[in-house]
């Protein structure tokens, strides 16, 4: 008994360190050009399309600049992130946000949004998308171009992803080119909590093996006298 005793309160402390251990953090960022955007102006509706990398998303930031003769004025936003590719997707979360007039000229910087953990799946595809009617602050997209020959300095900054558009900016810019928007996902590895069924399985398992510890000992005990 004491040997089972001693099993099941082992596996109740390990089952409590599994249940209280801290989640990883990750971000990833891409930064992949000094192009901008100004949604009034090219629809009022763009998106970026990531891979996650973990199963809890908890921020999502792009970077804005001020257009170079546009007056400081705090502008409104709304983010909405979407199951799979495209703007056509199933929300899953949205929220408005602003960005502040203290916003820089010709300056990307970058505006995080804290989202409420949304569960995700490794490997799948989610697009955050952005609306507004504003257009006198911009998002910053790549490839970087040659203004004079449109000739693209960079390759394909992010594989897992591109950005979206309802009227294409640039002509090199489309949804089968290796466009995206200067973007960043983060976060966290949530560990799984085991369902019920699996704790009444152990505990079943733990039973077992205590009676067998117990009948065993028992005939070690008959034995010995017997001698």
């Amino acid at each position: 008994m004491t040997t089972f005793r001693t099993l099941a309160l082992g596996a109740v402390a390990v089952a409590l360190s599994l249940t209280s251990l801290p989640a990883a953090a990750t971000t990833f960022e891409v930064v992949s050009g000094a192009r901008a955007v100004a949604l009034g102006s090219f629809g009022n509706t763009v998106g970026q399309s990531f891979t996650a990398v973990d199963n809890s998303l908890t921020s999502i930031g792009f970077q804005f600049t001020r257009g170079a003769n546009a007056a400081a004025v705090n502008s409104a936003y709304t983010l909405n992130i979407l199951s799979g590719d495209g703007l056509s997707g199933t929300s899953l979360y949205t929220t408005s946000f602003v960005v502040s007039s203290t916003l820089a000229q010709r300056t990307f910087t970058f505006v995080d949004i804290l989202l409420p953990s949304i569960a995700a799946t490794i490997g799948s595809r989610y697009t955050a998308t952005l609306s507004s009617t504003n257009i006198r602050n911009l998002v910053g997209i790549g490839p970087t171009v040659n203004t004079s020959t449109g000739v693209q300095l960079t390759g394909d900054a992010y594989a897992g992803g591109t950005a979206y558009f309802t009227a294409v900016p640039y002509a090199d810019c489309t949804t089968t080119t290796n466009c995206d928007f200067n973007f960043r996902v983060s976060g966290t590895m949530v560990a799984a909590v085991p369902e019920p069924a699996t704790w009444a399985t152990m505990f079943l398992g733990l039973s077992l093996g205590g009676v067998a510890l117990r009948r065993r000992s028992r005939r070690s005990a008959t034995v010995r006298a017997a001698a």
